[in-house]
C-alpha cells in the first residue's frame, strides 16, 4: 500500500507542477501524504432529482485513486445533509499558497482548519511553530492535530475561533489564508497583517465567485483578483450554512428579452454587476427554470428563457450597468485591481 501511495501521488504532484513551479510548493505536496487526512469522502448524485450521497471510506478499493485526483473531496455533511468540511483542489491549494510568497520563518494563519492537510503542507515550507490554524467547527480539531502532528510533528497552533472576527492577540501575521469562501474582506484580518502581509481569499457573492490576492498597505489592502477560480466551503458562526427557500411572485412582463443568458453563463459581467450592486442576490426557481435578483430594499426582476418580469426601475439599473459593460469592451475580471481601507468596502479599478 505504501509504494502504491508514493506513485499516485508522485502523479498528483506532476499535474500541480503543470501549473506551479515553485519547488518549495512542490516538496511540500511530496512529502505530505493526503490519504492521512482523509478518512472518507462523499459523493454526491440525483437520482430521479433527488439528492444523495455515497460515502467511500479505505476499504473501497476506488480510495486511493480518488484520494490523489487533483480534486476537491467532500469529507463531511451537516445537519442538513450539505457539505460543510471539504479537502481542497491540490492545485488549487498550491496557487493559494504560492500567492502568498512564503518563506521559511515567516508566520502563517490559516483560517478554516477542516481535515488539517493544509496547515501541514504550510508547515513544511514556514516551519511548525510558525503556523496557527483555526476553525469554528470544535469537534473537527483534535482529529486535525493528531494527522498534522502524524506527518509532521508538534508546534503548529489549532485552535477554535471564529475566522469572520479574528481574536485581539491574533497579531503580527505575515501572510493568512483563507480556506473558505466569503463575500468580504473582514476587518480583523486587515489588522491581524504586519506591513506588507499578504492575504488570499476566495471571494464568494451571489453572482460571482474569485480568488482574491491582496496585500497590507498603511491600514489598508491592495490586490487583485487572480488568474485561477474554484470554490470553497462558506464561512459560517458553526451552525453550518442553512439554504433559505426563497418565494417567487408571479409579476408582470417588461419586456421580450434573452439576457439570461449574461446571468447565468457570462461570469464576467456577474462580477461586474456585482461589484456595482454589491446588495444584489441571485436566486434559481428550478421547478419554473427562472432566477430572481432582488436588492435591498425588496425590488425583484425575474427572468425566464425569453421574458423579464418585475420591477421596472430595478431592470432600468441592470440593462444600464449591462449597457456600460459592453462600452468599457466587456471588461474581464481576472487581473481586475482593487483596495479596501481598514473599515470600508472593496473598491474595483476599471483600467
Amino acid at each position: 500500500m505504501h509504494s502504491k501511495y508514493i506513485s499516485l501521488q508522485d502523479q498528483l504532484v506532476d499535474e500541480i507542477a503543470k501549473e506551479v513551479q515553485d519547488e518549495t510548493i512542490l516538496r511540500a505536496f511530496r512529502s505530505i501524504p493526503r490519504h492521512i487526512f482523509i478518512q472518507a469522502f462523499y459523493t454526491r448524485s440525483f437520482p430521479d432529482g433527488v439528492q444523495t450521497w455515497e460515502k467511500t471510506t479505505l476499504n473501497d478499493p476506488r480510495w486511493f485513486e480518488e484520494v490523489y485526483t487533483d480534486r476537491p473531496l467532500i469529507t463531511s455533511l451537516d445537519q442538513w445533509n450539505n457539505p460543510n468540511v471539504s479537502s481542497s483542489a491540490p492545485s488549487i491549494m498550491a496557487k493559494m499558497i504560492q500567492s502568498l510568497r512564503l518563506q521559511p520563518g515567516m508566520t502563517v494563519l490559516e483560517i478554516g482548519t477542516g481535515t488539517g492537510y493544509n496547515a501541514a503542507l504550510l508547515a513544511t515550507i514556514v516551519g511548525n511553530e510558525h503556523v496557527t490554524t483555526i476553525d469554528v467547527n470544535e469537534s473537527l480539531l483534535e482529529q486535525a492535530r493528531a494527522r498534522i502532528e502524524q506527518c509532521v510533528g508538534s508546534g503548529v497552533c489549532v485552535r477554535h475561533a471564529d475566522g469572520r472576527n479574528l481574536p485581539d492577540d491574533m497579531r503580527t501575521i505575515d501572510a493568512i489564508l483563507i480556506a473558505a469562501s466569503h463575500n468580504k474582506i473582514e476587518p480583523s484580518w486587515i489588522r491581524a497583517l504586519n506591513q506588507g502581509g499578504r492575504l488570499i481569499l476566495n471571494y464568494s457573492t451571489h453572482f460571482s465567485k474569485a480568488f482574491l490576492e491582496a496585500e497590507k498597505v498603511q491600514t489598508g489592502l491592495v490586490g487583485q483578483v487572480a488568474s485561477y477560480e474554484g470554490d470553497f466551503m462558506r464561512l459560517h458562526d458553526g451552525q453550518g450554512v442553512k439554504w433559505e427557500p426563497t418565494t417567487y411572485t408571479t409579476l408582470p412582463v417588461i419586456e421580450e428579452c434573452a439576457f439570461i443568458h449574461q446571468l447565468t453563463n457570462d461570469h464576467d459581467f456577474r462580477f461586474f454587476l456585482q461589484a456595482h450592486k454589491q446588495a444584489l442576490t441571485l436566486h434559481h426557481y428550478k421547478k419554473k427554470s427562472i432566477y430572481g435578483v432582488r436588492d435591498a430594499i425588496g425590488r425583484a426582476v425575474y427572468f425566464s428563457s425569453s421574458q423579464v418580469m418585475g420591477d421596472p426601475s430595478l431592470w432600468e439599473e441592470i440593462k444600464t450597468l449591462y449597457e456600460l459593460f459592453e462600452e468599457l469592451a466587456r471588461p474581464s475580471r481576472i487581473g481586475r485591481t482593487f483596495s479596501m481601507e481598514s473599515e470600508g468596502t472593496l473598491a474595483f479599478v476599471y483600467h
